[in-house]
């Protein structure tokens, strides 16, 4: 899928406002509410950048961001790592973003993030 977002958000008033702010700016998205869920999908919907909480049920993101970064096919698919706690030590996704955030500024980071990946 071209412009694809996967978004990652057990919050589903998150969930639901970075789902908006995506698809009003172009992009496909897949909504996924834990990380067991997202993988399962994964390698087969391919999407061009990932956005992730870090305190998910079952599943934390920054497990899920290693777990994707391990993958060989799925390496290279940035990730933007979110939380409203602190930034998690060694984690391994390309961005970390504090929450609350702007979502218009993520999505212009999700455009940068994507371009840079082809």
């Amino acid at each position: 899928m071209d412009n694809t977002v996967l978004v990652v958000e057990d919050d589903p008033t998150v969930l639901t406002m970075l789902a908006f702010a995506l698809r009003s700016s172009g992009y496909a998205t897949l909504l996924r509410s834990d990380a067991e869920s997202a993988l399962e999908g994964l390698p087969d919907e391919k999407p061009n950048v990932i956005l992730c909480d870090v305190n998910l049920p079952g599943m934390n993101g920054a497990d899920f961001t290693q777990t994707l970064k391990s993958s060989p096919s799925l390496a290279d698919t940035p990730v933007i790592l979110m939380s409203a706690y602190d930034e998690p030590r060694g984690h391994a996704a390309d961005v970390f973003v504090s929450k609350p955030f702007d979502p218009i500024e993520v999505v212009q980071l999700v455009e940068v993030l994507a371009s840079s990946t082809g």
